[in-house]
Formats: C-alpha cells, structure tokens, sequence
C-alpha cells in the first residue's frame, strides 16, 4: 500500500557531493560556449517563491527552469495528447486498474547516477503525500489506497483502486517530474539533480537570471541543439519590448498583445502561432459576503461581454470562454460557444439578492499576467451597467502572489491550458490546494471520480460536462477570455517548440549568430 510518507532522506550527502563535482566541471566548460547560448525572457514574476522542485512549480516563471533540468515519465504535445519522455510505453489492463509503465534505459541523474523504476515510484509518491503536500495531491487523488511498484530498474506498475481510464495523461501534470529517490524537499527547492538535456550548477532561489548549460551525458545523444540557456523574468512589457528589438532576449515564449502591436514589422523577429494560452480570470471566495450568495456569482458572470473583452483587452489575440477550465475548442467542453452578456439577468439576480444598484466589491488587480489589468478594467465598466460598483485595488506583480492571491475574496487570476481532468481538479476539487474560491462540494468531487473511473470516452466526457455545467452555475470562477500565447522567436533562431507554457521544451532550439 502507498504509504502516507513518502522515503526518507538516504543519501543526501553523497548526492550534493557527486552533483557539486559535476556541475564545476560543467560550469567550466560553459564559460566559452555562450555563442550558442539561447537567452528566453518569461513574464510571470514571482521572485521569492521561485522554487527548483517540481512538486511546487509554481508558473511559467518556474516552468521555464525546471522542465529544462527536470522530464516526465509522460508529456503532453500541442493537442494534449500523452507522449513518451522517460516512459517509452504503457500499458493496462481490461478495466483500467493496473497500468505499467516501461522506462526507457540508458538515462541518468546529473550527478551520474541512474535513473530507475524506484526514482520514478519516490517522485510520483512525494506528489500525493500529505506530508509534502504538493498541490498535484488533488489531481492525483486516484492514486491513494493503491500501490506504485518497481517491478524492476524499467518497469513500473500502478495499482488502483478504480478505473482510472486516462492514467497516461493524468500522470502527466506540469508537476510529474522525475527527481532522484530520497532526494527531501529542503534540497529540491534550492539544487538542480534531473535527467534534463540542461543542468543548472549555479542555481539560486529568486534570482534575476539563471544559467543552465548543456548536459553533456543526456540520454539523446541529438540534444539539446543549444550550449546553454539564459533565462530571465521581464513583466514589464516596454522592457520585454526593448530586450526583443535590440536582440538582448532571442526567444520569449508569451508576450502580451499590446506588445506584439509594438513588435509587428520588426525585421529580427518572427512571431509563431500557437494553440496554447492562459485563462484570465477572477476569483471570488464562495463562503464569504456577497460572494457566498450563487445569486450574486451567477450575475456577476452575467455581466461580463467576452467578445468585447477578447477585442478590446487581447486586441482579438484570444477567445471568450464559459466559466470553467475546459475550453470551448475541447471536445470535452459543455458547449463550443460562450456564456452572452445579460445585463437584464444579472440586474434582477442582484434585486433578487437584496441589492438594488447598492453592491459595491473591491477587486485587486495586478498585471501578473498579460491583459488581466485590463480586462479587470473592461469588466468594471460591464459591470456598472448592472448597477455595480467595482473598485479597482491595483499591486505590484512582485508581490501579488504572496500578498493577494488566495489572501482577498475578489482577485484576479489565470490558469494556464490543462487537460480536462486535471483542469477540473487542480483549482475546484474540495481539497485542492489551489482552490481559490473556496468551494467545497461533495458533489462536484464525486463527478471527477466517477469520470476518471468511467472507461468508456464518450460516457465519461458526458461526466464531465456535468462537472462543467456546476461551476458553470455555481461556482465562484469568473472567466472571460482565454488569451492566446504569443510566442517571439529572432529570426536567428529555430526549433522552438509550442507546448504548454508551463511545460516548455527548449532542447531543440538553438541561435546562429
């Protein structure tokens, strides 16, 4: 049975010793190969609670190191469709119970160790120990009460206690990174041990730029095409501006729309189109005044005109959405149109509620993504139409995470492009760690379990689809839009590639200069 704690430190001392002596090497011979050194600006600034371990990535800001040093046993393409990495194939049986995983050979740790079935079982148990409390914990619920073997050094077998029909993609969360067995979580957040195509010797905790150089023994031997990587974090769109003109930042994997206004006709960059983006969003807390009342919720949703939103905010670089974190392009979706603004509705909802043009709320607002300051602005105005009044509370992105977020009952937010399950999981489910609403119910969880236990596609996304009509009705996410990435690429360079932000792969992109 999995434990409620996952392995305890064993050999900690001689992982940092081994790791420091191949990261001097390393660092060394880096020191004359900053020609083919890619620099990647991100935008997503969260400074102190940057963090090297996968079971805590945070955002983009994290993703952009962590999945260059980190793999997964399975990753998700463009279409969210499951692909090999560290696992080359998997497989169940008739009911979806037990599924085994076989791990590809011949790869190994940057402290030159191996990495086996016994690295990925302590990797994937970390995420759904209480202990560690990972916010994957809640997406991965499927796995308590079951049992995650190494059958031997490239087998791995997952035991359910159900159906889990889409184990593949499930297990491939932007936070199914495979990290070395023992490894504690204090060495996690602050050192770097993957089996990435790049190692990052010198990495600190919130630092302005980090250096990951060429992993000299990654198991492709193709990979990576460039010598290092230099990322930095630019949320200010002039500075991005600037940085992508002058050629000092050759790859930035979203900017915003406005930006990319400034930026069209520029003869050094080439912009490319991408299927992925982030939802912009705002948050209420469902168990506090006014939000604690499905009235005030549902007109606020009411008042919000997407389209304008999508035209005006994104500059047409998006779509609208309904209020939950499938989009209407899914086959999964509930509906491949959007919720239409209904200004009558949200006005006899609010009358209904007790308030006749008397609901005054308080919205913190930062540009911690691109267009959420103004679409917050946009739907204020929407909103006075129905007699509301929203006052706008604008902070610093530096501070915005540890300050406002889950910290005030009306805040905006984003979440970046999940498949359905884990979609539907990390934010909503009762006891996830991410629920930012605060809405517990019974009865939404127990729709998640029963489609991830419902084998047959088109039942279960029927299931899911129910999930989605709940929040769509009941929950405390508002979600207008869904801004499209807008990734740069300089014309010096190619082979990037458009995945997920938060699970980006850098390892075939390189620079000629």
């Amino acid at each position: 049975m999995i434990s409620k704690n996952a392995a305890k430190l064993v050999r900690a001392p001689a992982i940092l010793g081994l790791l420091a002596a191949t990261c001097l090497t390393v660092s060394a011979a880096a020191a004359g190969a900053q020609q083919n050194c890619v620099n990647i600006a991100g935008t997503d600034d969260i400074k102190e609670t940057q963090t090297m371990d996968p079971a805590f990535l945070w955002g983009e800001d994290d993703a952009l190191h962590i999945w260059s040093v980190y793999e997964p046993l399975v990753h998700l393409d463009e279409n969210f469709e499951a692909q090999p990495r560290l696992a080359t194939s998997w497989d169940s049986n008739e009911d979806a119970t037990i599924w085994t995983f076989h791990l590809r050979e011949g790869v190994k740790f940057h402290d030159g160790s191996d990495f086996t079935a016994r690295d990925a079982r302590y990797s994937i148990m970390r995420l759904i120990d209480p202990a560690v409390a990972s916010p994957a914990a809640p997406a991965l619920s499927f796995l308590q009460g079951g049992e995650i073997t190494a059958v031997d050094d490239h087998t791995l077998r997952i035991r359910t206690t159900k159906p889990v029909a889409e184990m593949p993609v499930m297990m491939a969360t932007k936070f199914g990174l495979m990290v070395k067995d023992g490894t504690p979580s204090d060495v996690l957040a602050k050192t770097a041990n993957g089996t990435g195509a790049f190692m990052a010797p010198d990495y600190k905790r919130a630092g302005e730029v980090r250096m990951l150089v060429r992993n000299p023994n990654y198991w492709d031997k193709s990979l990576p095409k460039s010598d290092c990587l230099r990322i930095t974090t630019k949320p200010d769109p002039l500075a991005m501006t600037a940085a992508l003109m002058s050629g000092e930042v050759d790859y930035a994997p979203n900017i915003n729309a406005s930006t990319a206004r400034s930026l069209t006709g520029a003869e050094n960059l080439q912009f490319l189109t991408s299927k992925q983006g982030s939802f912009l969003a705002m948050a209420m807390w469902t168990d506090t005044p006014p939000f604690d009342d499905v009235r005030v919720r549902k007109a606020l949703k009411l008042v919000a005109d997407r389209q304008a939103i999508v035209n005006a905010a994104l500059l047409g670089f998006g779509f609208p959405e309904n209020d939950h974190n499938v989009p209407t392009s899914f086959p999964s979706s509930m509906s491949d149109t959007a919720v239409q603004q209904d200004i009558e509705k949200a006005r006899a909802l609010l009358l209904e509620a007790g308030y006749d043009n008397t609901l005054e709320v308080d919205l913190f607002v930062s540009e911690i993504k691109p267009g959420l300051t103004q679409m917050a602005t946009l739907y204020a105005q929407m909103a006075a139409q129905a007699g509301v009044t929203i006052n706008l509370v604008t902070m610093p992105a530096s501070s915005y995470w540890d300050e406002v977020w889950n910290k005030r009952p009306f805040y905006v937010t984003s979440w970046g492009l999940r498949s359905t399950a884990d979609g539907l999981a990390v934010a909503h489910r009762s006891t996830a760690a991410w629920n930012e609403t605060r809405w517990h119910r019974p009865d939404y969880d127990a729709l998640l379990d029963k489609a991830a236990a419902t084998v047959d596609q088109k039942q279960r996304y029927e299931v899911y689809r129910a999930a989605q009509r709940l929040l769509e009705e009941e929950g405390g996410t508002i979600i207008p839009v869904l801004a499209s990435d807008i990734p740069v690429l300089n014309k010096k360079c190619d082979g990037a590639k458009l995945y997920n932000i938060q699970q980006p792969d850098f390892r075939t992109l390189e620079c000629k200069r």
